[in-house]
């Protein structure tokens, strides 16, 4: 079977001269590429020092830092949870259950950065479970790629949360290939729909210790409003509200629900 161009989809043995990505090992032909003759001579070298990379690659690798700043951030969060445990078992107060529980909560925040759930989605009550997912496919990518430019092939799955009931939007959880296009969207989401909400997938812990927050947030504004909510270094936290910003607290407050 003839190999194909990545782009043209045309076979390599017409239209002329074609060279393989380093990378990925697809072919591309010299004009798909946009290659000059001095390129060409130079990928033509028997023992050429340039490499040649397809459009997909060189895209791919220009994403490279901000997958390294993920990853970064990860490690960090990898370190403070390890940190937690050793301490722990160093006091004797950790069990072995308490191990496998902080293991297990590592394990879900990461696989969690890269999902989002979305809220107040209308959910379509009449055709086919096809159907209706396929509506609410195309209902989450016009309301993300408001927010940020990115491949629809990186959605690996869109899926309503609990059971089908009448009258009741069940929220919607999107996962996706990587973890730096969730993170694009939350930080444009206000450009959404003002009815639609899209929020990180939190894990059981981190939804508990948000829920502990907010009881001890309530007891402390009773008479007046003074402290807030706010997430430091990925950790929220109750803090002061500062002069003037009593307006922008309520909203980070909101923005981290």
């Amino acid at each position: 079977m003839a190999e194909i161009c990545c782009i043209c989809e045309e076979s390599v043995d017409e239209n002329g001269k074609f060279f393989e990505c380093d990378s990925c090992k697809r072919y591309l032909h010299v004009i798909c590429a946009e290659l000059t003759a001095s390129e060409v001579k130079c990928l033509e070298l028997r023992k050429r020092v340039m490499s040649f990379f397809c459009v997909d690659c060189k895209s791919s690798m220009r994403s490279l830092p901000q997958l390294l700043a993920q990853f970064n951030k990860l490690s960090l969060l990898v370190d403070d949870l390890t940190k937690r445990l050793d301490a722990a078992e160093s006091n004797q107060r950790v069990k072995s259950n308490d191990d496998d529980e902080l293991a297990h909560e590592i394990s879900e925040r990461v696989l969690r950065k890269n999902n989002l759930i979305v809220y107040n989605v209308t959910e379509p009550n009449t055709g086919t479970i096809d159907e209706r997912s396929l509506s609410d496919v195309n209902t989450v990518l016009e309301n993300f790629k408001k927010c940020c430019d990115f491949d629809s092939s990186s959605i690996v799955k869109v899926f309503r949360l609990g059971k089908f009931r009448d009258n009741i939007n069940r929220p919607i959880k999107v996962i996706f290939s990587n973890a730096i296009i969730p993170l694009n969207i939350l930080k444009n989401k206000n450009i959404c729909a003002n009815s639609v909400k899209i929020v990180n997938d939190l894990t059981l812990m981190q939804r508990n210790k948000l829920k502990s927050l907010r009881s001890e947030l309530d007891v402390l504004n009773k008479d007046s409003e003074i402290k807030t909510i706010r997430y430091i270094q990925g950790q929220p936290r109750i803090v002061d509200i500062k002069k003037g910003n009593k307006n922008n607290s309520s909203t980070l407050q909101s923005k981290n629900n």
